[in-house]
């Protein structure tokens, strides 16, 4: 960590949450309002702290692309486009997370969507504007950790994408940078994102989607959410427990939550299963 971290005070530990039939849900509650509300005017605070070197590139000095989400938006460099990127996703995050928000991050991103389509549309836009050049061409490592890092608030944009073109548009860019750039983590999430939108057309919550990604793969995987092979094991079957990539250990294993992103496509029934 660097040295300058260490001017500030430690935070204080954690204490250890009270039995829940202890809590006053009146007073939590309004405490949990007031922390969002905290949350909300940092990022307020954040973006109007930027100047000018961080607006979008006028037309003149940009020719206009357009996209499934509406013209691209480009800047001066690739780490001002993710940073615009980054902060659109964590204002994403922020309206799900609101304490009123159902529990289940899927859940909460169908519920949020009217207030977040905006945003998911302007993310859309904006890593549309890190690069316009061929894919096949190759990426230097500006562009190649740019077009990684944008694939992240691409991921929590798409969860709520019932667009055609725009579903489309997300995959196969982010399962382009995962050819690309040989970063294997933006096949999982294109992967993920193709699951989320079967998933929802199964539960009446979304349009009919048609796999595309995985029949590209050029080779088999053993990866389980890259070959799918975990949507056919029993769930009532003990798992392996020392197997963190097996989906039945969400319950038990944090690490499994990380693995198989919970906190952008959990159900309610995952969380009924972590009860």
């Amino acid at each position: 960590m660097p040295a300058s971290y260490g001017k500030h005070d430690p935070l204080p530990t954690q204490q250890s949450a009270a039995p829940q039939d202890s809590i006053d849900l009146q007073r939590a509650t309004q405490a949990a309002l007031e922390e969002h509300g905290r949350i909300l005017a940092a990022l307020d605070l954040f973006s109007q702290s930027l100047g000018p070197a961080f607006e979008p590139l006028p037309p003149e000095l940009q020719p206009v692309q357009e996209t499934p989400f509406g013209p691209a938006i480009f800047y001066r460099a690739y780490d001002i486009s993710c940073l615009w990127a980054t902060y659109t996703m964590a204002r994403m995050i922020a309206i799900r997370a609101h304490p009123h928000m159902p529990p289940a991050a899927h859940m909460a991103a169908g519920v949020a969507a009217p207030q977040t389509k905006s945003l998911a549309n302007e993310i859309g836009r904006i890593v549309a504007g890190i690069a316009v050049d061929t894919p096949d061409k190759p990426v230097n490592p500006s562009l190649g950790a740019a077009l990684c890092e944008s694939c992240m608030p691409s991921f929590f944009a798409a969860v709520q994408y019932h667009d055609a073109a725009q579903r489309h548009h997300t995959v196969m860019r982010i399962f382009s940078i995962a050819r690309r750039t040989g970063w294997g983590t933006a096949e999982v999430i294109a992967n993920g994102c193709e699951t989320l939108w079967v998933r929802t057309a199964a539960m009446g919550r979304g349009p009919p989607y048609t796999r595309v990604v995985r029949n590209m793969r050029p080779q088999y995987s053993d990866d389980p959410r890259l070959n799918g092979s975990w949507e056919s094991l029993d769930p009532h079957a003990m798992p392996d427990e020392e197997d963190e990539a097996d989906r039945r250990l969400i319950k038990v294993k944090p690490g499994a939550r990380l693995n198989w992103a919970i906190g952008i496509m959990g159900t309610e029934e995952d969380i009924s299963s972590m009860n």
